[in-house]
């Protein structure tokens, strides 16, 4: 299974944390399951890394987030995201994960953000052939449990 992890989803599946975002990076990545990334994802996600207040959450120094980054570069297949696509979405950071989605031919995307949840976005995850879910359902099911 081809799977893009949104940012919110990545930021939570760091290596100081334990939680489902983290079991289901480690899952993908110890698995024939393939993780599908963008260089503007990864460069969205260095970012917000360095916030202020995540850096506070997540007490990454600037070494181990260099090493996240690092990990994730060589542990996904990158794909380029290409010129954009034609859809209204709120929020300018949801082009980046969409198109990697789109662009990497993933069967998932996993992100907890409710903009790439909407309603009105359903006819494009169909068009594109993919579903979205949260970190929690992708894990039940890549576990077997779905």
């Amino acid at each position: 299974m081809k799977i893009t992890l949104d940012t919110n989803i990545l930021v939570r599946a760091n290596q100081n944390t334990s939680g489902p975002s983290r079991s289901l990076l480690g899952l993908i990545t110890g698995s024939e399951h393939i993780l599908v990334l963008s260089q503007n994802l990864l460069y969205e996600l260095e970012e917000v890394l360095r916030y202020p207040r995540i850096k506070r959450l997540t007490r990454l120094t600037e070494g181990q987030i260099t090493q996240y980054i690092g990990f994730l570069s060589e542990a996904a297949e990158l794909v380029d995201i290409g010129p954009p696509i034609p859809f209204a979405t709120p929020d300018a950071d949801d082009w980046i994960v969409l198109r990697t989605a789109i662009h990497g031919d993933v069967d998932v995307l996993c992100s907890l953000d409710g903009h790439l949840r909407r309603d009105d976005l359903a006819s494009v995850y169909e068009h594109y052939h993919f579903n979205v879910m949260t970190d929690v359902e992708l894990l039940r099911l890549l576990r077997g449990g779905a």
